[in-house]
C-alpha cells in the first residue's frame, strides 16, 4: 500500500514529538535540519495503476487519469514548504 503525503507528514509531525522528550528540543531541531528527505511521487503511476490496472482505465480516460494525477502533484508542491518550516521548528 501507498501512504499519502498529507499521512505521511502526520508521521512525520508524530516523531519528532516523541523524539525530543527523548533527546531534547535542541536536538532534536539539530538532527532534523540536518537530515535529508527523498520525497518521490508519481514515478509509476500509469504504468502500474493506470496501464496495468483495467479498473483505472474504466474510471479514467489517460487526459482524465493526467489531470487526476496533476492534482495529486500540486497537492504535493504544497506540501513541500510545509515540509521545510516542519523541519525548522
Amino acid at each position: 500500500g501507498v501512504i499519502s503525503m498529507s499521512k505521511q507528514l502526520e508521521y512525520f509531525k508524530e516523531y519528532r514529538t516523541k523524539l525530543e522528550p527523548a533527546i531534547g528540543k535542541r536536538r532534536t531541531k539539530n538532527l532534523i535540519n540536518k537530515a535529508g528527505f527523498i520525497v518521490s511521487a508519481g514515478t509509476n503511476d500509469f504504468v502500474i495503476n493506470y496501464f496495468a490496472t483495467p479498473i483505472r482505465q474504466q474510471s479514467y480516460t489517460v487526459s482524465g487519469y493526467q489531470q487526476f494525477l496533476m492534482q495529486h502533484v500540486q497537492q504535493f508542491v504544497q506540501v513541500c514548504p510545509l515540509l521545510q518550516s516542519l523541519s525548522k521548528r
